[in-house]
């Protein structure tokens, strides 16, 4: 897995996280 793909995984599953709770 590249950095960049390691890097937006886990910036889109925060995102999903954020608005769920939201």
């Amino acid at each position: 897995m590249l950095f960049w793909q390691a890097v937006a995984c886990s910036f889109i599953e925060m995102c999903q996280k954020g608005k769920r709770s939201a």
